[in-house]
């Protein structure tokens, strides 16, 4: 096997080079690695934050930032598997010059290296601090290694694992597969997160669990069962990259081009409103839009991996807030308990995830790869995209969010009477539809107008940052509805009503098409010469 290696320093240029290219002008940007950095590491300071009170216990620290490497890691492997693998479509290009096999394999993999590193550092560094903090420069080296180390494990075994998959699993399998794994980590990085809040002594002895080999294995050197399993992985690992994926990265890379062609390819039906949506959804060109959306949701990946994690992560919030006991009946523990008594306080939390998933749900809504198309919209008689962006919220409203209060309300009927819990997620419903109007009427272009295959960093924490006022004001507002039961059933129905004025407000009509006057209009040549 032979390796060119200035052809590998060509390929991985230029590979890194498209991955940091801006979408419209082609140029390099830096802002993109820089975004992945802020990302990960802001998500390590939170938890680095919350490590406090446990700062001078070395070992828990250092297994709860393990743990929370562990599945970052394998989650960015997932979410940005199209990145990591090139995007077939926008790379095929780099198949075809004259390079072997091997050397565009190998290639990949440096790109995939300095994407684990980049990661490993950015959720290393916070938590390095931290130990060094309470235990010196030296186990904060060792620790900051330790995490990256992990990181880089969990990045090529979850590669190899997908890798795997896609070579054994048809092109539907797969996609079924990468979504399953999407969910699951995005429960564990949130059950998981709010467990460590609530324990005051971690179990780091977990046998089953990898980051108690590395802190048994490598930091406390107690465990010869533990460094055993490390280095079988390890050498796993290394027998895959090195003789099972070197002959069939061409193969795989066209296996993941199929995959992505079905997302074209695929039927779709029931994309118009049904007949409950129709009494809702009058306007012809917000039907229209309402149809393309739910084309999108079923058939687009990219939507599809925004829309439906950040509708999980909700749910799953919800779920971690009733199994502890905080989401309980505010018509029997009293609305304005809700911040004081313990039994109700998990309300504004869920209120702010809900609104941040919501708002995040209609910027999804905004892009597109195929974003050159928007001229079709521009050039109906529109004074604004504003009715469009009305029927594309109405979609996530019927096929996204109604869904998931509807699996919120059988979760709090299990803890309520069933007449209460529809109240308190038709609340929360209304509440995350009334946001997605106004967020939506803010857009005066079309939905699905913009190129961008990540959020800027404005678009990904602005919507954080206003969830916490506005779930206050709500808040408020159900302390006062939740007095009884009627007075809930009123504010429900005035917040439907708003919403639904939202979506008529002037000027979101066509512009009407001159008409004609026959009695000044000039005279056809054939009517002159008469």
């Amino acid at each position: 096997m032979t390796i060119h290696w200035d052809q590998v320093r060509a390929l991985a240029e230029a590979q890194l080079k498209l991955d940091l290219r801006h979408p419209k002008t082609g140029a390099t940007r830096s802002s993109r690695a820089l975004m992945t950095v802020v990302s990960y590491g802001v998500s390590s300071l939170i938890l680095t934050i919350s490590l406090l009170p446990h700062a001078a216990h070395t070992e828990t620290v250092l297994f709860v930032g393990l743990s929370f490497a562990t599945v970052l890691a394998a989650f960015a492997v997932i979410g940005t598997y199209d990145d990591l693998m090139g995007r077939p479509r926008d790379h095929a290009w780099a198949l075809t010059l004259p390079a072997t096999e091997t050397t565009h394999y190998v290639a990949r993999l440096v790109n995939i290296a300095l994407f684990a590193a980049v990661v490993g550092v950015s959720t290393a560094l916070p938590l390095a601090v931290l130990v060094g903090w309470a235990s010196g420069a030296g186990a904060a080296f060792v620790a900051g290694s330790l995490f990256v180390a992990m990181v880089f494990g969990v990045v090529f075994g979850a590669l190899a694992g997908i890798w795997g998959l896609t070579l054994a699993l048809p092109p539907r399998a797969l996609k079924v597969a990468l979504g399953i794994m999407r969910a699951v980590l995005v429960g564990a990085l949130v059950v998981g997160y709010q467990w460590i809040g609530t324990q005051p002594n971690l179990i780091v002895d977990a046998a089953w669990w990898p980051p108690s080999w590395v802190l048994n294995g490598l930091w406390l050197a107690d465990s010869m069962t533990d460094l055993a399993l490390l280095g079988t992985l390890g050498v796993a690992l290394a027998v895959c990259f090195s003789f099972v994926f070197t002959r069939r990265y061409f193969a795989l890379f066209q296996r993941t081009a199929e995959s992505e062609a079905l997302d074209h390819k695929e039927r779709v039906g029931r994309l118009a409103p049904n007949r409950w949506e129709r009494l809702v959804i009058r306007a012809p060109e917000a039907r229209a839009a309402f149809g393309f959306t739910v084309a999108a949701l079923r058939s687009d990946r990219l939507m599809r991996g925004r829309v439906w994690p950040a509708a999980l992560l909700a749910f799953l919030f919800a779920v971690f807030g009733w199994w502890a006991d905080g989401l309980g009946n505010l018509f029997v523990w009293g609305a304005r308990n809700v911040i004081m008594e313990p039994a109700v306080q998990m309300h504004l939390t869920v209120l702010v995830v809900l609104l941040f998933s919501a708002q995040t749900l209609v910027q999804a809504l905004q892009f597109s790869a195929h974003e050159r198309a928007a001229w079709l919209f521009e050039a109906l008689p529109m004074r604004s995209g504003r009715a469009l962006q009305v029927g594309a919220q109405s979609a996530l409203v019927f096929r996204v969010l109604l869904p998931l209060h509807g699996a919120l309300a059988l979760l709090l009927s299990l803890s309520m009477l069933p007449g209460h819990a529809l109240l308190h997620a038709g609340f929360w419903l209304g509440t995350c539809a009334l946001v997605t109007r106004v967020q939506a009427l803010c857009h005066r272009r079309p939905p699905f107008s913009k190129r961008s295959d990540r959020f800027s960093f404005a678009e990904r924490f602005i919507p954080l940052i206003l969830s916490i006022p506005a779930a206050i004001a709500f808040l408020l507002l159900q302390i006062v509805a939740f007095e009884s039961v009627p007075s809930a059933v009123v504010t429900l129905a005035g917040m439907a009503l708003v919403h639904a004025a939202l979506g008529r407000l002037p000027g979101l009509r066509p512009i009407p098409s001159a008409q004609p006057d026959w009695q000044h209009a000039p005279l056809v040549p054939a009517q002159a010469d008469a």
